[in-house]
């Protein structure tokens, strides 16, 4: 801030007369400004003086301390200790540190100069150091902010030229040592001025150190004037410099660096002429970082505001604008002045201003261009104004006066007779001024341009030195007003009254609230103290008080007065007045020694008035005497007295004088203050002669308490008769006293003792050592007591290995808590006391086990794969003979691997595969339980794969024989994971490989490690919670908590979770690290969501189908061998269903549970049954597979049981089939080549052959062709050459199943088209009556039905596998075929029932359907059917469910009619005529293809007949049969059909040619129209018969 005057001096106070109110008008003033504030606050704040002018120049406040400092001048040299009055017409520089909420004063300094002034201040940004300039006689000097002084200085060979309101010093935040920069206005001829900018330390020595840097402007001018210097926000790189040239008018603000005081940048000038100019610069830090500069000035001339604005670019170059506003009417011909300023915001500054009358605050607006003006302080006779903005919202104010207006509507009444300090503040918190209210005024912005020129700060080469100033001196301020005693004086008040305009009255006191002095007459109107003469001497301090009218209570405050005699008679004052020291009842003196001013030679000593009730207190010659004989007399007075002469007399001087009384007291040595006494012992002590009064006054004594002691008058008595008090201490307290209230005590203490028992001949400690497992016994020594040895008590404090028995101690260590250094004690205690003694200190010592090292404990060991070696682990003996426990790790893990294994002491290893090859460690620890940690014995097992592997490891690592640990190469393992499912029901199930320490890093994992987001849906991120954790397998289930579970995955495609691991997880032992490194990503896609219900369907789907599922082996063979015509009915059921059950294989996402329910029923229908990932897929790939790349081609064929690319894996329970018929197979070679060379084995050879070979052979073909063929084609997709032998094995059998079932399907199609004509022979039925059972060979769609069933489920697999990534192409051609197979089942009805053609088709159209359903989720319809998609979910579901209800029905149906048919046929006894009708209708047939059987052990599922070969063998059955019947018509009854025809069947001569078989069809169509064939004795032969029974 800088203001300048064209004159010098410009007069800057006006006084401004007011009227004068009454005092009635006074008291409505005061009743109605009375609610706004209640009492006294400390603002306004005068601080004057008695006597002279004070004026203040400059003031600051620091917000890191919240201080506020003013300085200026005072011309009251009574203020200063080196004076004793104002005799002196001159000034001298004062400052004031105030601090707190009230800002009051901490300290207050002067300097002991005269013709002195602070015009400027400046304090660094923490507050510690302040910095003044003084004008008139020139110099600088620093104080740290407790007022000490740190440093002074000034200049040589210049004039320094000040003006008020200037801001021309800042003190950097720079560490450890902050820097001074100055900017000054030197004159450098009479009529020419220059401004310079330096820069030194704050503890510069200036005899011996040059300043840092001076910068100098380049010109100089007649009127050039420094006016502010501000530095950027950290208070360390730059400067910023403001300079006003008069005869130009022109401004300028240059850029500085601070460290080197070269400008930066390019200085704006602005041109604005000004008479009389004030102005402030403010830097502030905004939010985005940068500094922003504010630049105000105020013409007050021509009342005109120059507002300039500077903000950093890019390049950190200052950016100016500028603007004005003009015409301003705000004073009119009175003076304005810029007190401070403040930035708010880049749009937005404030701005304190004195304005005639007014304190006002002015808001710069930028983002309206204009300037605001709002009224705060009541208006008041301004002088010399400074102030300071605090906040944003709130300032403070000084100014010189004596006169103060408390609010616009009051009179400005006259406080003091001289110039004082006032201090105001806006904050009515701490005010008792009425802000103004008049009204805000606003005037426009206006822009103007600013210009360059090359006139700027020139760094001089040659720093200067600066100058001491040896005689400067800094003194503390006088808080008490001076007055003289020899003389009446008047002191006024008024500026030391309460500071508010509430009505009251004064009152003055002392301070102790007693009434004021006689010498002291105080007025309460005009506030004035008068002291008459011959008051007194020294300091005093008076209240006074101002009670008030209207308010109740009052506000005072403390003066104080220091009385001086230098004007009359006094005493010396090298000679002090000590304090006195006087007993009672005794008489002491004190001599005035010396004196001065006398007018004779006879002086003497008068007693003052004010002690004439101090009767005690006598005065005689120059001495003071001082006789006390009442206790009332003792403590401490003040006592007054004066010199006279018979002229003069001096003032009232006063002494301290102290009567003390001393208590009486015990003579020392008279009784000792700890007294011992024996049990059953009594002392009695007579305390008088002991007892001492220093002032002979009688003797009064008491106990504090009684018991062991008691006193009677002066006779103390103790005695310890009662048990109870031995071994106890008890305190007591003699009291003596004189009569005064004065006392002395005297503490003593009496114990009553008592003798222990003790050791006879005590000599311990003793230290010995012992090994664990052994036993020692030591006697006690004799024991002391004076009362009877059997009443002592002997306690043992000890481990509990050591006991007593008797008096010895038996030491017995057994295990590890007895190991160790422990000290034993005893204890003897007798009836009252007892004595404890440290007996023994006994080590316990113990060896650790020791492992015995032989030829064969070899600390490596080589061992090459695919061997088995043995290692015979070392033993372990412990010198103790202590058990040892051993335990053995295999690299860091407790748990072998599984080619390890472990038996009676030696270690078999048997390491099959390339992943065991390497470094492995066996850590053999053991303990016998007392060492502090196992002993560890290693053996490196070097697993190695060839003969150079083994050259490399070298020769000479063999040969290690000794026990210490080898060089361990720690092993880096990296461990992977990936997602194993991600479920229906909103679970995530995620598996960790790593080949070691799986189940450490599975305990690590946590929710928090993971990040899941699904990719698909703007990644939207999921959260998850553990479920569960299965340590075995390294599976970890996850809870997922979607945001809309039920709109995920609706499309057609599926939307994806991805997975990333955000931290990493390691686990480490000395031997392995293995690691899972974050930043892992992984993706799975998301079936959809089903809800609780679609979950209890699918649970109770799937563990019926479990439950099925394990009864439908035994279950099946039962039904095999007593009703095989069922399980015939339930794969008839489950082929109907297959083609329904695989379209859960088409890649589109179904929603809800159907696909569920279809991947069940197929898994079913593939007689998966065997639960082989159980058995036999850790036999074939080994217990640890864990290869997470072996996923499904996608997760629609993961769901449907191909969750894998091996095709071992995805046949399951296919491949033991195979394996079993390969089995068989070569076991009926075996037979044939047995029954080569021996007969007993052609007769099984030949049965076995009928049962087995072709027919089981096709059967297998056609129920396992899907399967094998899914299995194959997936794995030809991936040619695993994983190092397991299943992966080996699936990629070697997969093209050759492949091949091997393209030639079957071409082998079975040329057998049909060779034997087109013959499926009706005997030869072909036994061998491969499969292809056609229950067809209709009469058609050409039957007699291929098989194998165009077989070529349909190629097509099928070729258009799910290998068109697997377009479902908009799977759905139409698998429509095709569905569509083709029911024009076949319409065109060619290819079964022989009529109820299997219409049951087909039945399915084939379901199929349709369900397809025709499935195209409603395709993309072509996705958008307009989104909606209903959890509908068509359920639609799908109701389709298959439907579907395989109704083939249930069917299946029950069949089985009745079978069971019917059987029941019938078996029945003992029947009615002839419902036999006949039966046997004519129904049975006939199914008795003679009974009779005509052949048991299949194979097949049983088939009823063959035997053949006829020409018709006589038809007719003579048929004659049979004839006299059958006539021979039982008598008796109406058939005792047992079955029996009877057989026999006579067998009876015949060979009817039946080599017992051929041809299979019958469907059990139940082909006997009745056989049976209708035989009774009716059809005449033709055997061809003729069953092409007839064909048509």
């Amino acid at each position: 801030m800088g203001s300048i005057s064209t004159d010098y001096k410009r007069k800057r106070g006006i006084n401004i007369s007011l009227s004068t109110l009454s005092v009635m008008t006074m008291a409505v003033l005061s009743l109605i400004f009375l609610p706004k504030c209640r009492g006294s606050k400390p603002f306004p704040k005068f601080i004057g003086s008695p006597r002279d002018h004070m004026m203040p120049n400059v003031i600051l406040y620091n917000e890191p301390t919240d201080a506020l400092v003013v300085a200026g001048y005072s011309e009251d040299f009574a203020m200063r200790p080196d004076y004793y009055s104002d005799s002196l017409n001159t000034y001298y520089s004062i400052i004031y540190y105030m601090q707190g909420p009230n800002k009051d004063i901490a300290w207050m300094k002067a300097t002991q100069g005269t013709n002195e002034q602070i015009t400027d201040l400046a304090m660094s940004e923490d507050g510690m150091y302040i910095i003044a300039c003084q004008r008139d006689n020139p110099l600088y000097f620093i104080l740290d902010n407790t007022g000490l002084f740190v440093n002074s200085f000034t200049f040589t060979h210049y004039k320094l030229t000040y003006t008020t309101l200037s801001r021309n010093m800042k003190i950097s935040s720079d560490a450890p040592i902050p820097m001074i920069y100055l900017q000054q206005r030197i004159q450098v001829s009479l009529t020419q001025f220059v401004t310079n900018i330096m820069r030194f330390p704050i503890n510069i020595d200036v005899s011996t150190t040059p300043v840092s840097w001076i910068s100098k402007l380049n010109y100089s001018s007649n009127q050039i004037y420094a006016m502010s210097l501000c530095m950027s926000s950290d208070m360390m790189t730059s400067l910023f410099s403001v300079i006003y040239d008069a005869d130009l008018g022109i401004w300028f603000i240059q850029e500085i660096n601070a460290s080197t005081g070269i400008v930066v940048g390019t200085p704006f000038w602005l041109r604005m002429p000004s008479g009389y100019m004030t102005s402030n610069l403010q830097i502030k830090k905004l939010s985005d970082g940068k500094d922003f500069l504010a630049f105000v000035a105020l013409n007050d001339g021509g009342d005109k505001f120059i507002v300039v604005h500077g903000e950093k670019d890019s390049s950190n170059a200052m950016i100016y604008s500028s603007s004005y506003s003009e015409s301003l009417t705000e004073t009119g011909t009175l003076s304005s002045f810029i007190l401070d300023v403040r930035i708010i915001s880049r749009n937005e500054i404030i701005i304190l201003g004195c304005f005639g009358e007014y304190i006002k605050l002015i808001t710069v607006d930028y983002l309206n261009m204009k300037l605001k003006y709002k009224e705060t302080l009541p208006h008041q006779s301004i002088t010399s104004p400074t102030g300071v903005i605090i906040s944003d919202t709130y300032f403070f104010l000084s100014m010189s006066g004596q006169f103060l207006s408390y609010s616009d509507a009051e009179t400005i009444v006259q406080i003091s007779n001289f110039n004082s300090f006032i201090i105001c503040t806006n904050d009515v918190a701490l005010t008792t001024q009425t802000m103004s209210t008049g009204p805000d005024t606003e005037y426009p912005l206006l822009s103007m341009s600013g210009f360059t020129s090359s006139e700027q700060y020139i760094k001089i080469a040659t720093p200067i030195m600066l100058t001491a100033t040896p005689s400067f001196g800094i003194i503390q301020v006088r808080e008490e007003i001076l007055f003289k005693v020899c003389s009446t004086t008047n002191i006024r008040l008024g500026s030391y009254q309460v500071m508010n305009n509430y009505a009251g009255t004064y009152t003055l006191t002392m301070d102790d609230d007693s009434p004021l002095y006689p010498q002291f007459t105080f007025n309460p109107t005009t506030l004035i103290l008068k002291a008459l003469q011959y008051g007194r001497v020294g300091p005093q301090t008076v209240k006074l008080t101002k009670t008030y009218t209207s308010l109740p209570g009052s506000d005072s405050v403390s003066i104080k007065l220091l009385g001086i005699d230098n004007s009359c008679l006094k005493i010396n004052p090298t000679f002090p007045l000590t304090p006195q020291v006087v007993s009672l009842n005794g008489v002491a003196q004190f001599t005035i020694s010396s004196y001065l001013g006398e007018s004779t030679s006879t002086v003497s000593v008068n007693k003052d008035n004010l002690s004439i009730g101090e009767t005690w207190f006598t005065a005689s010659g120059l001495n003071l005497i001082f006789t006390p004989t009442q206790f009332s007399e003792v403590g401490v007075h003040i006592l007054y007295f004066y010199l006279s002469d018979t002229v003069l007399r001096s003032g009232i001087y006063s002494i301290e004088v102290t009567v003390k009384n001393s208590a009486p007291y015990i003579m020392p040595g008279g009784l000792a203050q700890s007294i011992f006494i024996s049990y059953q012992e009594r002392k009695i002590i007579d305390l008088t002669p002991i007892l001492v009064d220093d002032e002979s006054n009688a003797i009064t004594v008491s106990l504090s308490q009684t018991g062991i002691a008691q006193l009677g008058g002066k006779i103390l008595d103790i005695n310890c008769a009662d048990k109870s008090y031995v071994g106890n201490t008890y305190s007591f307290v003699l009291s003596m006293s004189d009569g005064q209230p004065l006392s002395s005590t005297y503490p003593f203490t009496v114990a009553c003792t008592n003798f222990a028992p003790y050791f006879l001949d005590y000599t311990f400690p003793i230290s010995f050592k012992m090994p664990i497992g052994s036993s020692t016994t030591i006697p006690l020594p004799d024991i002391v007591d004076d009362q009877l040895i059997e009443n002592v008590h002997i306690n043992l404090y000890a481990p509990n290995f050591i006991t007593l028995q008797g008096r010895e101690l038996v030491f017995a260590p057994i295990n590890r808590q007895h190991v160790g250094q422990f000290t034993v004690r005893v204890s003897l205690s007798d009836e009252i006391t007892s004595n404890t003694y440290e007996l023994y200190t006994v080590e316990v010592t113990n060896k650790p086990p020791q492992i015995a090292i032989t030829e064969s404990t070899n600390m490596l060991k080589l061992i090459p794969i695919n061997t088995i070696s043995e290692i015979i682990l070392p033993s372990i003996a412990d010198p103790e003979k202590m058990p040892v426990t051993t335990t053995i790790t295999f690299d860091g893990e407790s748990t072998p691997p599984r080619w390890v294994e472990y038996n009676n002491g030696k270690l078999i290893l048997s390491p099959l595969q390339k992943r065991e090859i390497g470094d492995h460690y066996i850590m053999i620890s053991y303990t016998d339980g007392i060492i502090d940690k196992p002993k560890n014995a290693y053996i490196r097992v070097k697993i190695y794969n060839s003969t150079k592997e083994l050259n490399e490891i070298g020769q000479g690592a063999n040969n290690s024989t000794n026990q210490s640990k080898p060089q361990i190469a720690k092993q880096q393992f990296k461990a992977r994971l990936d997602i194993v499912e991600v479920t229906k029901d909103q679970k995530l199930k995620i598996k960790i490989y790593s080949p070691k320490g799986r189940d450490h890093l599975v305990k690590l994992f946590t929710a928090a490690d993971l990040r899941l987001q699904i990719s698909t849906r703007e990644n939207e991120i999921v959260q998850l919670t553990l479920s569960e954790v299965y340590l075995e397998s390294g599976n970890i289930e996850f809870k997922l908590t979607y945001s809309e579970p039920f709109s995920i995955s609706c499309g057609i495609v599926a939307d994806i979770l991805e997975l990333t691991l955000q931290n990493t997880l390691s686990f480490e032992t000395e031997f392995y690290k293995v690691e899972l490194t974050e930043g892992i990503i992984k993706q799975k896609e998301i079936p959809s969501q089903i809800n609780d219900l679609q979950k209890g369907l699918s649970e109770a789907f799937v563990n019926g189908m479990s439950g099925l599922a394990y009864a439908a082996i035994p279950g099946g063979m039962v039904l095999n061998f007593f009703a095989s015509f069922i399980m015939q009915l339930v794969w008839n059921l489950l082929n109907d269903l297959s083609f329904l059950t695989i379209l859960s294989l088409v890649s589109m996402n179904v929603p809800g549970i159907v696909k569920l329910i279809q991947g069940t029923m197929l898994s079913f229908i593939y007689l998966d049954l065997l639960k082989t990932d159980q058995w036999v897929v850790p036999i074939i790939f080994g217990s640890s597979n864990e290869d997470e790349e072996d996923r499904g081609l996608n997760s629609y064929l993961e769901e449907n049981g191909f969750a894998s690319m091996s095709l071992i894996m995805n046949m399951q329970s296919t491949f033991v089939y195979l394996i079993g018929l390969l089995c068989v197979l070569i076991l009926l070679g075996i037979l044939k080549v047995l029954s080569l060379y021996f007969k007993i084995f052609e007769r099984p050879n030949r049965q076995l052959n009928k049962l087995v070979f072709w027919n089981t052979l096709i059967r297998f073909f056609i129920q396992q062709f899907s399967p094998m063929l899914f299995s194959a084609l997936i794995n030809l997709y991936d040619m695993h050459q994983n190092e397991s032998p299943g992966y080996i094995i699936g990629s070697i059998l997969s093209p050759i199943i492949i091949i091997i079932l393209g030639i079957g399907t071409v082998l079975l199609i040329l057998l049909q088209y060779k034997q087109r004509n013959n499926q009706n022979s005997n030869d072909y039925i036994q061998n491969y009556g499969t292809l056609v059972q229950g067809l209709r060979s009469t058609s050409s769609v039957g007699a291929f039905w098989n194998v165009l069933i077989i070529i349909r489920w190629t097509f099928s697999v070729i258009i799910l596998i290998c068109l697997r990534d377009y479902p908009g192409l799977q759905v139409p051609l698998l429509l095709l075929l569905s569509v083709k197979a029911q024009f076949l089942l319409i065109l060619g009805k290819p079964f022989d029932e009529r109820s299997e053609n219409i049951m087909n088709f039945i399915n084939e159209v379901i199929v349709s359907v369900y397809v025709y359903v499935l195209f409603s989720l395709t993309d072509f319809t996705q958008q307009s059917i989104t909606s209903l998609s959890e509908e068509i979910g359920w639609l799908l579901v109701l389709i298959v469910l439907f579907t395989v209800f109704m083939n249930l029905v069917k299946l029950q149906i069949m089985i009745y009619l079978k069971l019917k048919s059987r029941w019938f046929r078996n029945r003992p006894k029947v009615n002839f005529d419902k036999t006949k009708k039966y046997l004519s209708a129904e049975n006939s047939g199914s008795v003679f293809a009974q009779a005509l059987k052949i048991n299949d052990d194979q097949n049983r599922k088939q009823e063959q007949l035997w053949p006829l070969q020409n018709l006589q063998n038809v007719q003579n059955v048929i004659q049979q049969y004839q006299d059958f019947q006539r021979e039982n018509e008598a008796n109406r009854v058939v005792p047992n059909a079955k029996e009877i025809l057989s026999l006579k069947i067998i009876n015949q001569q060979n009817p039946l040619k080599d017992q051929e078989t041809i299979e019958l069809a469907k059990p139940l169509s082909t006997r009745k129209k056989i049976r209708r064939l035989v009774i009716h004795q059809t005449v033709q032969s055997s061809r003729g018969a069953w092409e007839q029974y064909r048509e």
